[in-house]
């Protein structure tokens, strides 16, 4: 029984120090953004971990894994979750991964049709994808645009839809990214900053550009003072990554207290990162779902938004 006990403290242990990771912002070893990214993973593993050292009665490994699994609480439960006094004004949001384009338009345009989107961000698509999904009647509404998007197919094609008139801009950013439009809208007489965000992933030869393109993310958003602000899109990245949190302080995450997970949907299993996200500042939410459309590795997420008071 010694020896049971001696393996389970020490599985433990080790357990406890990937729950701790998330603490760690690091872009070296570069496996460690991927084992932050399981921060679900761990926290499910120390609970079950607890089970398991009351019965062998392993007392130092109860401890362990109770602290894992409150570590893990720490990182996976949001803090700042929208508390304003909503106005009149609502902003139905609507963002989707396309996966190289390969996400049926009939399936957005019932999407937008059910939820009466008013705003669309739409990643990875290319010319020819939208104006196959400007044909359906019920993208009709959704008339202005941030911008063009490539002819060939690429990750690089990122737009905002929108059934509000804006003017389109662009934030320089010294790390490469893929498209990363602006729009700032003006809804009945309020101006309202869009942004669609699509950060490059936290792989090798690009997890120098996802940690920096974060923190630009990060400095322009607090930057942009106190106008109503949407980002939207494929981040690439989750609260258990210190670069995440930095880059989303201050502001609201439309999910609420949980984010439910958005990749990999396409798996036999269960997504276990929540990489796509809504923030948002000046914002109420009344609702917000993921969907999960055929064809694409992402979840949808969409919010049902209200402009706060002035």
């Amino acid at each position: 029984m010694r020896v049971v006990r001696a393996l389970v403290t020490l599985c433990a242990v080790a357990v406890l120090a990937l729950a701790f990771s998330p603490w760690v912002d690091r872009i070296s070893p570069t496996w460690l953004p991927p084992v932050q990214a399981l921060i679900r993973v761990w926290g499910i593993t120390a609970l079950v971990g607890i089970v398991i050292a009351v019965v062998v009665r392993a007392w130092w490994a109860v401890a362990a894994c109770v602290v894992a699994a409150l570590a893990a609480a720490l990182v996976v439960v949001n803090v700042n979750v929208p508390t304003c006094d909503p106005s009149e004004q609502k902003l139905s949001v609507l963002s989707a991964n396309a996966e190289f384009s390969t996400l049926p338009p009939r399936e957005v345009a019932r999407q937008v049709a059910a939820r009466d989107v008013d705003v669309l961000v739409l990643i990875e698509v290319h010319n020819a994808y939208l104006e196959e999904l400007m044909a359906f009647d019920e993208m009709k509404h959704l008339v202005h645009r941030s911008g063009d998007v490539p002819d060939e197919v690429s990750p690089d094609g990122t737009v905002i839809l929108s059934r509000y008139p804006g003017k389109a801009f662009e934030v320089e950013q010294e790390a490469a990214t893929f498209g990363q439009p602006g729009f700032e809208l003006d809804v009945n007489g309020r101006a309202v900053l869009v942004r669609a965000i699509h950060p490059k992933p936290p792989i090798p030869e690009m997890i120098k550009d996802w940690h920096l393109g974060l923190r630009e993310i990060g400095m322009w958003q607090r930057e942009t003072g106190t106008t109503p602000l949407i980002m939207a899109g494929d981040f690439n990245a989750s609260r258990a990554h210190p670069v995440f949190r930095e880059a989303s302080h201050r502001l609201d995450f439309a999910a609420g207290r949980i984010a439910e997970a958005t990749w990999p949907a396409d798996r036999s299993f269960w997504p276990f990162v929540d990489i796509d996200h809504i923030l948002t500042r000046k914002f109420a939410v009344g609702k917000y779902e993921t969907i999960e459309f055929s064809q694409t590795d992402h979840r949808a997420v969409w919010a049902d938004l209200a402009l706060c008071e002035r």
